[in-house]
C-alpha cells in the first residue's frame, strides 16, 4: 500500500496525519509512505527525520518542490 502525508495548508494548524516512528512501522511493514516537503515541520518533525525513518518525499504538483535533492526512491 502506499501511504501519502500531506503538509496541512490550514491557517494555524501544526498537526501531522504521521509521526516519523509510524512511517517506520509502516515501511517495516512492506508499505511505501510519502511524505510532503515541510509536512512534520509545526509539529516538530523535520523532514530529515521522515527520510531516516524510511520515507520519500512527495511534491504537492509538478516542479513545486524546487530543485532541493530528492529523497530514496526505495
Amino acid at each position: 500500500m502506499i501511504v501519502g502525508v500531506p503538509k496541512e495548508i490550514k491557517t494555524a494548524e501544526h498537526r501531522v496525519a504521521l509521526v516519523p516512528a509510524g512511517v517506520e512501522s509502516l515501511v517495516g511493514d512492506g508499505h511505501a509512505v510519502l511524505v510532503e516537503q515541510g509536512a512534520g515541520v509545526g509539529s516538530g518533525f523535520g523532514d530529515k527525520a521522515y527520510r531516516a525513518a524510511g520515507a520519500r518525499r512527495s511534491c504537492p504538483g509538478p516542479r513545486r518542490c524546487g530543485p532541493g535533492p530528492r529523497w530514496s526512491s526505495r
